[in-house]
C-alpha cells in the first residue's frame, strides 16, 4: 500500500476534500429535501424543528 500523497495547499483557498464534504452533508441533505413541497411547508411552519431533524443548529 502506498502512502497518501501530501496535501497541496493554495494560500487563501479552501480545500474541498472528503472531510469538507462530510461537514456539509447535513445542510445539503436538508436543501435536497426541499424538492418536496410538503417539506418546504414543514420548514416554513417551524424552521428550528425542521433543521433539528438534520442535526443542524444555529
Amino acid at each position: 500500500m502506498q502512502p497518501a500523497p501530501a496535501k497541496r495547499t493554495i494560500p487563501g483557498t479552501p480545500v474541498f476534500d472528503g472531510a469538507a464534504a462530510r461537514k456539509g452533508y447535513a445542510l445539503n441533505a436538508m436543501c435536497f429535501s426541499f424538492n418536496d413541497a410538503k417539506n418546504r411547508a414543514a420548514f416554513l411552519a417551524d424552521e428550528e424543528a425542521y433543521c433539528a431533524q438534520f442535526g443542524l443548529t444555529a
